[in-house]
């Protein structure tokens, strides 16, 4: 209740640094000295039996057998999911998705499995970003279906996907952002200076072939929008495995806002090989823009700490 204080005389705390209480003093004749509770009982040491060489021998054994017992029924047991798997599929498409799924499972398990228990909090801010990616679907969305002509959107696909644009590069902006800040506690005054700026070379070739792409007619759109997300998939992988230590951590913020506009142009190219309007990409830039503005105001007020 506001205005009251709440006060437990058998909090040992409070009854030893309360030296008056209720209009009486209680120093130093009321003050119960602090009793420190009884060390744990000391566990009974155990007897150490040594073992013959052919004992010894036996017990690695069986630890070694117990290990490859356990190995081989996790893999039996995938394997007969695999079997059921295929056994059920209907279409070629749906084992693709299958070998993707997996596939990506694996690179990430092996690229997170290492990270630096300190680092743990950027890498869960950079992969929040990253997965900032359902833009794809919200930019994919925009350009389905008719356009009315008009920056408004029209259906309730249309809205979804303007909606799903938002708060994905609220996402994406501001989870770099929060990254980028939390990883600069680790630098010191001594450390070399960074030239991140030379990554924007590889980035500008691949944005280069796809200008070209879609400009000049060189080549199929399509194809090298494939070939971007390729890059763009990579680069996403390598930041989280970047992140497994001190010294490549900022170089993986970096790889991954590369990785995620990689995908985001990759992905533009598809809205216009679908046959996208103009009022489309139109709507992207303006609900991209509002996604990153919000993203940046909300992360400029987030300390690296909290």
């Amino acid at each position: 209740e506001k205005g009251f204080f709440q006060i437990n005389m058998e909090d040992d705390a409070v009854q030893n640094m309360l030296i008056s209480y209720d209009g009486e003093a209680r120093w130093p004749d009321k003050i119960v000295p602090f009793s420190p509770p009884p060390p744990p009982a000391q566990a009974a040491v155990a007897e150490v039996v040594e073992l013959t060489p052919e004992e010894e021998k036996a017990l690695a054994d069986k630890t070694s057998k117990d290990k490859f017992v356990k190995n081989s029924m996790l893999a039996s047991i995938a394997a007969a999911a695999l079997v059921a798997f295929g056994l059920t599929a209907d279409s070629p498409s749906a084992v693709s998705l299958m070998a993707t799924f997996g596939l990506a499972g694996l690179a990430g398990y092996q690229v997170v499995w290492g990270v630096a228990p300190a680092l743990h909090s950027p890498l869960m801010a950079v992969t929040n970003a990253i997965s900032g990616s359902t833009a794809i679907g919200g930019l994919l969305l925009l350009a389905s279906g008719e356009q009315s002509g008009s920056l408004i959107p029209d259906s309730p696909s249309h809205w979804m996907g303007a909606i799903a644009t938002v708060l994905s590069f609220i996402n994406i902006s501001g989870g770099f952002l929060v990254s980028g800040k939390m990883l600069d506690l680790f630098r010191r005054p001594e450390d070399p200076k960074e030239y991140f700026e030379f990554y924007g070379l590889p980035v500008a070739i691949i944005l280069s072939g796809l200008a070209a792409a879609g400009f000049f007619n060189i080549g199929d759109l399509s194809l090298m929008s494939g070939t971007s997300a390729i890059a763009a998939s990579i680069l996403c992988i390598s930041a989280i495995a970047a992140l497994a230590n001190q010294e490549t951590a900022r170089t993986g913020n970096v790889l991954g806002i590369a990785g995620v506009a990689l995908g985001l142009a990759a992905t533009t190219s598809d809205m216009a090989v679908e046959g996208g309007s103009l009022v489309a990409f139109e709507q992207a830039g303006v609900l991209g823009g509002l996604g990153v503005a919000v993203g940046s105001v909300l992360a400029s007020g987030v300390g690296p700490t909290e």
